[in-house]
């Protein structure tokens, strides 16, 4: 609402969150991403969206619930993946 939320892309080396592939921090407004393969690297950015939505709107019990943002992250991914748009060059 009004931040910019930044994204970085860290490698192995420099990745700190074991067992963790991406990471929401709302006191930095950030988004960190392990740099994996493309796919897994998108639905971990709309996984991580989908915290922030969450907690910026005040429902950090429904952030809480990671089945519930991994499916809201998965269709997230689908919809823009596959989004058609009639005047676009995806379209024709």
């Amino acid at each position: 609402m009004g931040c910019t939320v930044t994204v970085e892309i860290l490698s192995e080396g420099e990745w700190q969150h074991e067992g963790a592939v991406g990471l929401y921090d709302p006191s930095r407004h950030s988004i960190k991403l392990l740099k994996t393969s493309q796919q897994l690297m998108e639905h971990t950015y709309f996984h991580e969206l989908v915290h922030c939505i969450l907690h910026t709107i005040g429902r950090t019990k429904l952030s809480d619930d990671e089945e519930l943002v991994d499916m809201v992250a998965g269709l997230f991914h689908q919809a823009v993946k596959t989004a058609v748009y009639p005047n676009s060059k995806k379209g024709k």
